[in-house]
């Protein structure tokens, strides 16, 4: 994948969102990611300007840091709870269920990523009326399979063009959703909250102690 990426021209501005999933032993998955990368140049525009890593917790987000410090990372999550706790962790890009950005307490983790300076993406987004909602909300990014789609919603949908408002976003601009969509939505949304609270329980986040990890080796030295 990395070389057909890479070789022609005519994809030199596509990028990747590499999502690392938790049943990958960490050390190994990202000593291998790091050796393919190093192994594998990019021809037109280097990899630290085309690939975004995806990491799931504390653990990844870690070693994504120490082994690839050019590049950007993003915390992966269905659980507005966990990824909360990043907040003031700059350079996390946060990629964020699309149900739970949503459903309630969404639009202010939104809001309170703007104002850290963060951007949100959100997935999976494979339906038009939410594609226009990411857009009115200001979000950043959609992780979509349905590209075409999205490219046209993006450029101008079937009632006209569907800008980012004046405003900056959170419009009550008519996306097309339905009462069963919304229903379906605010339900995902409440369960993801529950398992979101257990997912946060079990990989506990001591903030302090990851932060300072970002910044000095394991023998506590500060890192160039």
């Amino acid at each position: 994948m990395l070389r057909y990426v890479s070789a022609a021209p005519e994809r030199k501005d596509v990028w990747i969102l590499l999502d690392i999933k938790r049943d990958n032993h960490p050390e190994t998955i990202m000593d291998t990611l790091a050796d393919l990368l190093r192994s594998t140049p990019s021809e037109h525009k280097p990899w630290n300007e085309r690939i975004i890593l995806g990491c799931w917790t504390t653990k990844y987000l870690s070693l994504a840091h120490r082994l690839f410090p050019a590049y950007p990372v993003s915390l992966i999550s269905f659980s507005l709870a966990f990824a909360r706790q990043f907040l003031k962790v700059p350079h996390i890009i946060f990629n964020m269920n699309m149900h739970a950005l949503m459903g309630p307490g969404g639009a202010q983790f939104l809001a309170d990523a703007r104002e850290a300076g963060q951007q949100v993406f959100a997935w999976t987004v494979n339906r038009e009326e939410f594609m226009r909602l990411c857009i009115r909300r200001g979000l950043d990014g959609v992780v979509t399979d349905e590209v075409e789609l999205c490219q046209r919603t993006c450029d101008g949908g079937k009632d006209g063009p569907c800008r980012l408002p004046e405003n900056g976003g959170d419009d009550d601009g008519d996306d097309g959703l339905t009462v069963l969509q919304r229903a379906s939505v605010l339900v995902r949304a409440v369960l993801l909250y529950a398992v979101g609270s257990l997912f946060t329980a079990v990989y506990r986040v001591d903030l302090d102690h990851f932060i300072y990890g970002l910044y000095h080796d394991g023998n506590g030295k500060e890192n160039k």
